[in-house]
Order: C-alpha cells, then sequence, then structure tokens
C-alpha cells in the first residue's frame, strides 16, 4: 500500500505541476477559458516550435499562445510576454553560424498558424517581442495564390453533434 501511495502522490505531483507551468488564469483575458478543450475552435492554447527564416539563416522559435475568438484575443502566454528565438541548430533548424555569432534582434519575422487562422508578427527578442497578433481570413501562400482561412464560426461549430 505503501508503493502505491506513493506513486498516486508523485502521478498527482507530476499533472498539478504540468498545468502549472502553462501559465496563470488570469494572466489571460477571459479565465474561463484557459487550458479547456474547444473542439470547436473559438478559444484554446497551444504550443508549437518552428524553424524561422531571418536575413541570418534560420532560427528556431517557441511560442506559447492563448486565443479566444469570442473576445477578439490573442494573447503570449509567460513570464516575459515572449517568443524564446534561439540561433543555436536544433535536429529541425539548422540555425545560425556567423563570425561574430550576433544576429540583428529587431528584425520583424510574420508566422502563420493557418490550423487557428492567426497571424503572429514579431522580433527576436525573448521578452515583450509581440509586434501584431490578429486574426486572419485569407492568407496567400509561396506562390502567390490567395486562400480563404477556414475557421469554423461560433454559429455554425455550436450545431455540430460529433
Amino acid at each position: 500500500m505503501g508503493l502505491l501511495g506513493a506513486v498516486v502522490f508523485c502521478a498527482t505531483i507530476a499533472i498539478g505541476t504540468s498545468i502549472g507551468y502553462w501559465g496563470d488564469k488570469s494572466g489571460v483575458a477571459n479565465h474561463e477559458s484557459w487550458d479547456l478543450v474547444d473542439h470547436h475552435g473559438m478559444f484554446g492554447d497551444f504550443r508549437v516550435e518552428r524553424c524561422v527564416k531571418v536575413k541570418e539563416g534560420a532560427v528556431t522559435c517557441k511560442y506559447l499562445i492563448h486565443y479566444d475568438k469570442l473576445h477578439n484575443k490573442i494573447q503570449i502566454v509567460g513570464k516575459k510576454k515572449g517568443m524564446k528565438c534561439v540561433k543555436a541548430p536544433t535536429p529541425n533548424c539548422p540555425g545560425i553560424r556567423t563570425r561574430s555569432g550576433k544576429i540583428d534582434r529587431d528584425q520583424v519575422v510574420t508566422e502563420l498558424f493557418l490550423q487557428h487562422c492567426i497571424s503572429l508578427t514579431h522580433n527576436l527578442w525573448s521578452i515583450n517581442s509581440l509586434v501584431e497578433a490578429k486574426f486572419i481570413d485569407k492568407y496567400q501562400d509561396k506562390d502567390g495564390k490567395w486562400h480563404k482561412c477556414h475557421v469554423i464560426s461560433h454559429k455554425e461549430g455550436h450545431k455540430w453533434k460529433g
């Protein structure tokens, strides 16, 4: 019984710690939507790591995003309110190898998160790096063609009975 109790206690601590890592509930615009599952696409949060092209080469940027389409809010989650962009090579990104080892962190990049119909424009600093965050209706692909972004509307999404 002692071993089982220890396992249950450790599992409870692990689950509680992982939820606490996401961020504080009071730090988002709509407290009720924090860390909830919404199958309609109107609010939620996601974590993603991307290889982002910059003028010196490519950097790996980590994003923690909370979005709420109902209240038209997109927020960067975390104490620093910024993306973490590193120039070191990773398995998915070649990184940057410059002679001076420096990159222009003031340059601005835009990343599209099409599955959520979100566009983020930011610089490469890790604190207060967000320049603009917005929901998009259409986007332009690499060939220059425009496509509609398919977000589920609130009225239609709540009719689904799946």
